[in-house]
């Protein structure tokens, strides 16, 4: 394997590589693509956004992020389909990022409530159709980034350039990568499929109402930094291995370790370099393999800003508060999915077997 071929590598695969591994050798190289990709990673997401938020303006900072995101997801998870109608899906998803965008900004906690709800279940049926390879997570936190920073005026206008920008340069990538792959595969075919006897269906619902549930009781309850809460929501209800209340204590026990720790770090740091926070945390993603910790390091970049707006310790325990609800909200909506989708399928067995006993 090449040296570029291990930097395309997540964490993940390279420790697991590294474990087994007994060339001292390989071991080097390995740990140096690690290295070398998380740096690479961070080098180019500041100039990425710093350029997007120079010619967009910083109102729209929540965009440059996402279409960074966006872009390193894209050169290795398409949609799964043809690339023709991949690029429809990709523009009809940003589409719905900025009118959603709008919505939020009427403050009407129902009307977001079923704009929400209608759009990221439209968005993981085109976009997510196979859970294990992440694009769930990856549209639906760029989904809620985007929409719960609404813009108004000039900046909505530079919204709108942005993400138009955005799907040429992400289609472009799309077509480079992807051109020719899922040709017996079409995006119509996936919504003929979608049906609650499907296990795929079942997670795209349960996370798009689930998320969807989390942030209007958030807005109910007039909650400062409603998103973080639909963070928790969505983290906790994605398909990964595990019991569910793990994952929601893993959450919260990240989110509480890193709150804290930036609580402790944050007045001791230089003010003049409180900048590097975010690509500091941002080094020690690229080594993390574990979900308990990269939820400790998101921590510093989703406060950095947060604790100029709401100052300190606000800010931190904000995050602690807002995550433990979101993790709660997200465990029990869990529990009352599954109980109404077992009766479903109970009372559907049970009608069907009276059919057949009146045939």
């Amino acid at each position: 394997m090449s040296f570029y071929q291990m930097m395309q590598l997540g964490p993940a695969v390279i420790k697991q590589k590294l474990k087994f591994s007994r060339d001292n050798r390989e071991k080097q190289k390995l740990v140096l693509a690690m290295t070398t990709r998380a740096f690479a990673i961070i080098i180019f997401a500041v100039f990425f956004i710093t350029l997007g938020n120079t010619i967009f303006g910083s109102a729209n900072s929540s965009v440059s992020v996402s279409l960074f995101c966006l872009l390193l997801g894209m050169r290795f998870v398409p949609f799964g389909y043809k690339v023709e109608e991949g690029l429809m899906a990709l523009f009809t998803t940003f589409a719905m990022m900025f009118i959603a965008g709008i919505v939020m900004s009427l403050h009407l906690p129902f009307l977001a409530f079923a704009t929400n709800f209608i759009f990221l279940l439209l968005i993981l049926i085109m976009t997510a159709n196979e859970p294990v390879m992440g694009n769930g997570g990856l549209y639906v936190f760029t989904y809620l980034f985007i929409v719960n920073t609404p813009v108004s005026g000039h900046a909505l206008s530079m919204r709108f350039y942005e993400l138009i920008l955005g799907f040429i340069l992400i289609g472009l990538i799309m077509i480079a990568k992807h051109k020719g792959k899922g040709r017996e595969t079409s995006i119509l075919n996936l919504f003929k499929s979608f049906s609650l006897n499907s296990s795929v269906s079942q997670w795209q619902l349960r996370l798009a109402l689930g998320v969807s549930t989390g942030l209007l009781v958030g807005q109910l309850m007039h909650l400062p930094k409603v998103v973080w809460l639909g963070y928790a929501c969505m983290s906790v209800l994605l398909p990964h291995e595990g019991k569910l209340y793990e994952r929601a204590l893993l959450r919260f026990g990240g989110v509480v370790v890193g709150s804290i720790l930036f609580l402790v770090i944050y007045p001791l740091w230089p003010q003049n370099l409180i900048f590097w926070f975010g690509p500091i945390a941002g080094i020690f993603l690229g080594y993390t393999a574990k979900y308990f910790w990269a939820s400790v390091f998101n921590c510093f970049g989703a406060l950095l800003l947060t604790a100029t707006i709401y100052g300190m310790p606000e800010a931190p325990f904000l995050r602690i508060g807002n995550n433990l609800l979101g993790a709660v909200i997200a465990v029990i909506f869990w529990l009352g999915f599954e109980t109404l989708l077992a009766l479903h399928f109970r009372f559907g067995l049970q009608h069907h077997r009276k059919e057949q006993n009146e045939v």
